[in-house]
């Protein structure tokens, strides 16, 4: 409805660059969905000049917006992110190291493989599952085990079937 009118602003302010992202991130912290989701896309078409401030932003003690901060570098996809995700990944909020994990197998770069594959073991099942999806988009292929196991399935000869719960 209101597209026409705030689309010239979202634009406005993605064309800042860089020198726009510490104001965004300091209101990613909202509540409003339609606020998150404007600021989420202001991010990622800022792109790769935000990710330096982003990275940093990393050490907040918000663990929500650390989680939308990690979502939002998996969608830049800059391997310049890397360090900094495998570093959260094993923070004490789930949905944080959901998010990261997340974050580095749509990021796709093989220095988060080692992370993917602690957090298959996580003690959260939405986090097992969040690495379960990053390990098959990394291709990496010591986790295939672990993935099978997850799923539960036993070798019957020349075929396979579920194991009985």
């Amino acid at each position: 409805m209101y597209r026409d009118l705030v689309q010239p602003a979202i634009d406005s302010i993605a064309a800042m660059g860089a020198p726009a992202v510490p104001r965004l991130v300091e209101i990613y912290e909202t509540q409003d969905a339609r606020e998150r989701q404007t600021i989420n896309s202001i991010l990622v078409k800022i792109g790769k000049p935000a990710v330096p401030y982003l990275v940093k932003s990393l050490t907040l003690e918000n663990a929500e917006q650390v989680g939308r901060i990690c979502s939002t570098l998996g969608e830049i996809k800059d391997s310049a992110a890397v360090e900094g995700l495998v570093s959260v990944s094993n923070h004490a909020d789930w949905r944080v190291r959901a998010e990261a994990v997340g974050a580095l197998g749509r990021i796709g770069d093989g220095r988060g493989n080692g992370a993917v594959s602690y957090l298959l073991l996580d003690s959260v099942e939405l986090v097992r599952k969040s690495s379960a999806v990053a390990a098959g988009m990394l291709l990496f292929e010591p986790n295939i085990g672990t993935l099978v196991s997850m799923l539960g399935i036993v070798s019957m000869g020349r075929g396979c079937a579920l194991r009985k719960r």
